[in-house]
């Protein structure tokens, strides 16, 4: 996938890869004059908590909160662990035994 998009006088040109085992976990965006690229990852304990491809949801999921929480105001480290949380507080609701998943 490539995407080009302009960012005020900065041009972003993005260009990611599916691997060979699964989809695109790949993903990055921007708020403002914040940019981020989140890097998928192997699942630790299966990929069926969310129906499948829980990596690739979860990446989308914190790259959306990341937009929402994205200010000039607050610390990056603050940013990513509202947005961070927020998808936890999704996942349980979303997710019956949350809370007895192993945590690393």
């Amino acid at each position: 996938m490539q995407i080009i998009s302009d960012i005020g006088d900065v041009m972003i040109k993005a260009y990611t890869q599916e691997g060979t085992n699964h989809v695109n976990q790949d993903v990055f965006g921007w708020q403002g004059n914040m940019v981020w690229v989140i890097d998928g990852a192997t699942p630790l304990f299966g990929d069926d908590f969310l129906g499948g491809n829980d990596v690739q949801k979860t990446v989308r999921k914190i790259s959306d909160a990341l937009k929402r929480y994205a200010n000039d105001e607050d610390s990056l480290a603050d940013i990513l662990f509202h947005a961070c949380k927020s998808v936890e507080k999704e996942y349980r609701k979303a997710i019956s035994g949350y809370d007895l998943i192993e945590k690393i």
